[in-house]
């Protein structure tokens, strides 16, 4: 897909759709087990990436909308809609994948903290999506300062407790 975009071939584009359906498929399966098990109230690294999974659908859903209505047939699709693709990717499955990275290897921090960066991030980044897909503005103001002040969170505590943390084998 990236060098169907990079040499701006459509054909590319395609041709990458079913391989990516096919291993977000695999995906689920291999982690349906992992994913019925989580909790969302307990702090563990599972939530987060639960949620990365979300967005993942969401992201490959997005890239078939795509496809299917402007790629294909080689209109030029709302800003709007690539812009939804590309934060799908990057805030809501990459965001989570390294706040998951991060929880697993620092010191604890309470409990409040995690519970608000989670919630912070996912609801926040929900309507933000939404907002985008609707062209919204309200939409993208109310939900873009919940999951940047989620984020700063996250940093804020999580740097901290990553100093003089240890690489535990059981973790």
């Amino acid at each position: 897909m990236i060098a169907g975009f990079l040499f701006d071939s459509i054909a590319l584009v395609t041709f990458s759709l079913p391989f990516e359906v096919i291993g977000l498929v695999i995906l689920i399966v291999r982690m349906r087990p992992a994913l019925m098990a989580t909790s969302f109230t307990a702090t563990t690294t599972a939530r987060h990436g639960f949620m990365a999974q979300v967005y993942l659908i969401v992201n490959i859903a997005l890239l078939v909308y795509l496809i299917g209505k402007y790629f294909s047939k080689e209109l030029d699709p709302p800003l709007s809609t690539l812009l939804a693709l590309d934060h799908s990717i990057f805030v809501g499955v990459m965001t989570n994948g390294i706040l998951a990275l991060i929880m697993r290897f620092r010191r604890p921090v309470p409990a409040m903290v995690d519970h608000l960066v989670f919630v912070g991030l996912n609801a926040g980044f929900a309507v933000f999506i939404v907002g985008l897909l609707a062209e919204s503005a309200p939409l993208k103001q109310t939900g873009t300062p919940i999951m940047g002040l989620a984020i700063l969170l996250a940093v804020a505590t999580g740097i901290p407790a990553l100093r003089g943390a240890t690489q535990d084998a059981s973790a």
